[in-house]
Formats: C-alpha cells, sequence, structure tokens
C-alpha cells in the first residue's frame, strides 16, 4: 500500500427523514440540509408510478437510508434507499427494498404487497425535464384559425445534454435538435 493512501474506518448512521411538498420535492428534501442524492435516489425509486411533474401540494412522504461518515465525522454520501413512502394525491404508495439478482446487485423496489415498483412504463423519459405537449387527437391551435390538428405525440422539454432514457423495454437511438426544440 502507498504511503500517501491511508484506509479510513467508515461508520455508517441510519436515517429517517419525512416532509411535506410545499414548492418541489427537491426543495422539500434540501431545505432539511440533506444530501441531493437523496432526492435523486427517491425519484429513481418511484419513476414507475409516480409521475414528478403532476406533485401536488402536501404530497408526503418518508425515507429511510444509510448516510456514509469517514472517522465518525466527515459525511462521504447517502447509500441507497432502504424503504420509502409516498402519499400522492391522498394515495399512499410504500417500498421496500430488495436484492433481486445478488450477482449483479440489482435492487429493486416492492409495495406493501410485494408488488414490483418497476412497471413496463416509465412515467417520465427525462430526470430532468417537463411535459411540453400531451397527446392530443383533437388539439386546437389558434395560429391555423383555431382548427383540428392532431398532437399524435408526447414532447419533453429539457436542457441540451440530459439524458434521455426509452420509457418501456427498448433503446433511445436518436436525439436532435429540431427548431427552438431538441426532437427524440
Amino acid at each position: 500500500m502507498s504511503p500517501l493512501i491511508k484506509k479510513e474506518k467508515v461508520k455508517y448512521v441510519e436515517r429517517e427523514i419525512s416532509g411535506i411538498i410545499e414548492t418541489s420535492l427537491s426543495d422539500a428534501i434540501l431545505d432539511q440540509g440533506i444530501d441531493y442524492a437523496v432526492t435523486h435516489n427517491l425519484a429513481n425509486v418511484y419513476a414507475w408510478t409516480i409521475d414528478f411533474t403532476m406533485l401536488q401540494k402536501e404530497d408526503k412522504f418518508k425515507v429511510i437510508y444509510k448516510e456514509k461518515y469517514i472517522n465518525d465525522s466527515i459525511y462521504a454520501g447517502a447509500e441507497p434507499i432502504e424503504a420509502a413512502y409516498f402519499e400522492h394525491n391522498g394515495k399512499p404508495i410504500y417500498a421496500f427494498a430488495y436484492e433481486n439478482d445478488s450477482l449483479k446487485s440489482i435492487i429493486d423496489y416492492f409495495d406493501e404487497e410485494a408488488n414490483n415498483l418497476r412497471r413496463t412504463f416509465l412515467r417520465m423519459p427525462v430526470e430532468y425535464g417537463r411535459l411540453s405537449s400531451r397527446y392530443n387527437l383533437k388539439r386546437r391551435i389558434r395560429y391555423y384559425g383555431n382548427r383540428i390538428r392532431p398532437h399524435k405525440g408526447t414532447d419533453y422539454a429539457a436542457p441540451i445534454g440530459t439524458p434521455i432514457m426509452a420509457t418501456a423495454d427498448g433503446t433511445v437511438t436518436e436525439s436532435t435538435r429540431k427548431g427552438a426544440t431538441e426532437n427524440t
């Protein structure tokens, strides 16, 4: 071992946080001085079951996870979420971590009835973005004299460089910029 590299003892401390959403999930967690990684991890747990663009004021959450500390004092990050509770539109959704594949260390999350929270379709294909235009076959456009012009897709707006995920079992093959928006 190199004289410059020294192994330090890592201590794991179990944390339980909770909050009520007033503006956004990230604000509710960051206002408590919690690492942003916890917000990111919580969003990934519920990515298939909750559309985070549709959160309501007064939605509630509770999260159990571990924080790492070096020498009992230097914060070294947050571990994956062990359990979570999210109340969205008055509906409670539980999540419990379970290592589905021990060889690949794949962790999935299940509700209180042992149903996998991972669904066939992902709610949002972009992690940091917003829904900019919904699928609507009876859309009226003022520019065209309020005539019905169907919109046979769903558009999302996100900064350039934002990772784009396939919403189901598939692969994103192309992401291009067209006009003022980026298309995939």
